[in-house]
């Protein structure tokens, strides 16, 4: 499935991406239809027992929390090397109204140089190329060049009700130098990357009171203001018009992009008209 060639005194990997053993495999754990919002709790657990099969050089468990499961693992035979932790996640979205889909959902479809597939990718494929590398590594070196440990989730996609505590409960367990998130895409089919941030996320509620009943437009409109027109006000000026947040306090303790970094930033290569093309949209 996967050779080893030596490079500067590294060992190397390298895949067969035509290997039918890959696709086949991944096909089975996108046919697990592991939707933490509604699935129930024996699909949820088989996919996490999918995981605990191929962590089998890991001495891949289940944990069990107040949700699903989480699957950990571990590798910690180099001695002397940094401890890496990968985390990723087993559950998928719903697929929503399947009509809209080309393909079953939780079938492995090849389309040309397109896989579609709920979960292959995210979290899915990326978690099963981690778990590849790392099996590859074992069977053809023995080890591999770092310590590594996993954690797999189950809810990732319902907000990660039980992941706090979890992590909380078994911090001696998880410790790291790196963690590395296995949930992502990158920024080009043919360029590989690695995303070293991302943003935030803060959720609210906002209510907004007007009158106690229904009021008829043409007698009361422009005398009473309506609450839907007050909220759109608010949340257009939560923006200013070149799209940075108007909020008092919004970028306290955040840094300013250095002429170095915006440099480097302006650097990458970027086609914009392509990128607008790509989805839909002309410029």
């Amino acid at each position: 499935m996967s050779a080893v060639s030596r490079r500067g005194g590294m060992a190397v990997l390298v895949f067969d991406p035509d290997d039918a053993g890959y696709l086949s495999e991944l096909a089975d754990y996108v046919a697990i239809p592991s939707v933490s919002r509604d699935a129930a709790p024996e699909v949820m657990r088989s996919a996490a027992e999918w995981l605990v099969d191929q962590l089998s050089f890991a001495h891949g468990h289940l944990v069990e929390t107040a949700g699903h499961p989480v699957v950990m693992g571990e590798w910690l035979g180099a001695e002397g090397a940094p401890t890496v932790l990968i985390y990723g996640h087993y559950d998928v979205q719903p697929p929503g109204d399947r009509n809209e889909w080309k393909s079953d959902p939780f079938s492995l479809t090849v389309d040309g140089e397109m896989m579609r597939g709920r979960g292959s990718t995210d979290d899915k494929g990326p978690v099963y190329i981690v778990l590849k590398v790392a099996q590859a590594f074992i069977d053809q070196e023995g080890r591999l060049p770092l310590n590594v440990k996993f954690l797999f989730e189950g809810e990732e996609e319902i907000g990660s009700p039980h992941l706090p505590a979890f992590v909380a409960e078994h911090v001696a367990l998880l410790g790291a130098d790196l963690v590395i998130s296995a949930d992502g895409a990158m920024w080009r089919p043919d360029e590989p990357s690695l995303s070293i941030g991302s943003k935030g996320l803060l959720s609210m509620d906002l209510v907004v009171t007007g009158a106690d009943g229904d009021l008829h437009s043409g007698r009361y409109g422009g005398v009473v203001a309506n609450p839907v027109h007050a909220l759109c006000e608010i949340i257009a000026g939560l923006h200013r018009p070149d799209g940075s947040v108007a909020v008092a306090g919004f970028y306290d303790g955040i840094e300013t992009l250095s002429d170095e970094r915006r440099r480097e930033i302006a650097a990458v290569s970027f086609d914009e008209q392509e990128f607008l093309e790509g989805l839909g949209l002309q410029q």
